[in-house]
């Protein structure tokens, strides 16, 4: 809609968090409350997105990128938080949406359907409501017939009779630019929490003739949190939603409930996910790849028929070729691994390039780190690195090399050399014998000292 500007409201702080970060910045499914809200109000492709948040929250400017922030220098309520947003806004649309930080739910198809509504009703005013389970301390939407909507009460300030009224406001609006303007001008603090309210625009439009409605929407969507409790049913929730429309896409998983998922989290076709197997952000998995239990994968690219695990770890950087195994206990970081590579167990391989059919043998690491600056280590094609080997970045290593096991390699290999890098064993005759036989009688009068103290 290129004649809305939406406008995200985050600028409460996180007493109830008990927390230093802002509030609609804690994280739910790899993702930032916030960010969810702003990918929401992409999909709308409205004119503008802009962000009100408080004034020492500046870790907002990065978060939000490519948007801008809006300051509200000080918290007198939404009505407040959102003329101080026109107010540091230029070029604003016909229409502004307003939205929360905080609600991380919201689809979509309500948001459409909410401007739909609004503009064949030809509505000034129209909000979003729910019907409540529970109506706790939610706001009330007094209504007609018609979805006509003629007050919205905040609970502190309800009567008896409002407050049994199911139907509660989610806080979510949309107005008419050159109405909402002049409506603000008029709003008052003479209410319980001495605030500007932005509901209180529903009884300043109507006296003025100005229509107002609303659309119902389902309570979950418009769920928000507050604390940690909060934020961990809402963890729960979103879990739950990624992991349903993962399997309806046709991703195997044979127990759901132990899957964790971000919200970019991508799959391929007939993939497998066992039980136990965590997904940081940035990943993607391509068809027929096997993700075995208790491993953890974040900021990599897994390609087609690849087996993952048990016990992996998949740090960020990181793309595996198609038919790559990588086995039980290896650990992988900025490394880019090309077709059926084998590395089956117990390895560290970082800032590594490892080329098409090479095999990595147990143990083996890349010594990556100097304690100043990370080098890389170039492993070719149809290499074979034996157990126990260690690999002294920067080193190359190039086609068809081998390296014996138990090796330190420390300088380049020449393709189809092998090396054995180790020191040379040497053999004491018949001393095995005398050393245990020393060893014993040690032992023995250990034992006997202590029996003599007792």
């Amino acid at each position: 809609m290129s004649s809305l500007t939406v406008l995200i409201l985050a600028a409460g702080n996180s007493s109830r968090m008990k927390s230093d970060i802002p509030k609609p910045l804690h994280k739910i499914a790899g993702q930032s409350m916030i960010r969810h809200v702003i990918d929401t109000a992409e999909s709308l492709k409205p004119k503008n997105i802009f962000i009100v948040r408080s004034p020492h929250a500046e870790a907002f400017d990065k978060e939000v990128r490519p948007y801008k922030c809006v300051v509200q220098d000080k918290a007198l309520g939404t009505g407040h938080a959102v003329k101080s947003g026109l107010e540091g806004i230029k070029g604003v649309g016909k229409n502004v949406l307003v939205l929360y930080g905080d609600t991380p739910f919201i689809s979509s198809k309500t948001l459409k359907k909410l401007i739909k509504n609004h503009l064949e009703n030809k509505s000034s005013l129209s909000v979003l409501g729910f019907d409540a389970f529970d109506p706790k301390q939610y706001g009330r939407l007094i209504t007609e017939e018609k979805n006509v909507l003629r007050k919205i009460t905040e609970f502190k300030d309800a009567t008896p009779a409002e407050k049994k009224i199911s139907l509660c406001n989610s806080g979510v609006m949309l107005m008419e630019t050159v109405a909402l303007k002049e409506g603000l001008k008029k709003l008052k603090t003479n209410n319980a929490a001495g605030e500007y309210y932005l509901t209180d625009l529903v009884e300043v439009f109507n006296k003025q003739s100005l229509p107002c409605h609303y659309s119902d929407a389902d309570e979950q969507e418009l769920l928000g949190v507050n604390d940690r409790l909060e934020l961990a049913r809402a963890e729960k929730i979103m879990q739950n939603n990624l992991r349903e429309a993962a399997l309806v896409k046709g991703v195997t998983m044979t127990d759901p409930d132990t899957v964790y998922l971000c919200k970019d989290t991508k799959f391929g076709r007939d993939v497998i996910i066992d039980p136990f197997v965590v997904f940081g952000p940035k990943v993607e998995i391509g068809d027929t790849s096997h993700i075995r239990s208790f491993s953890n994968l974040r900021g990599a690219k897994i390609g087609k028929n690849c087996v993952i695990g048990p016990h992996a770890r998949i740090r960020p950087g990181t793309s595996l070729g198609d038919n790559t195994k990588i086995g039980n206990f290896v650990e992988l970081k900025n490394a880019k691994l090309d077709e059926n590579v084998s590395a089956s167990h117990l390895s560290y391989l970082g800032d590594a390039f490892i080329g098409t059919g090479s095999n990595i043998g147990a143990g083996t690491i890349t010594c990556n780190y100097d304690g100043f600056l990370k080098s890389q280590t170039k492993i070719g094609e149809d290499v074979f690195v034996g157990s126990n080997s260690s690999l002294i970045a920067p080193v190359n290593i190039k086609d068809g090399a081998i390296i014996g096991a138990g090796s330190v390699i420390t300088k380049n290999v020449e393709e189809d050399d092998m090396v054995v890098a180790r020191a040379e064993q040497k053999t004491f005759e018949g001393k095995a014998k005398n050393i245990k036989a020393k060893k014993r009688a040690e032992k023995d009068g250990i034992k006997a000292a202590k029996r003599k103290i007792r």
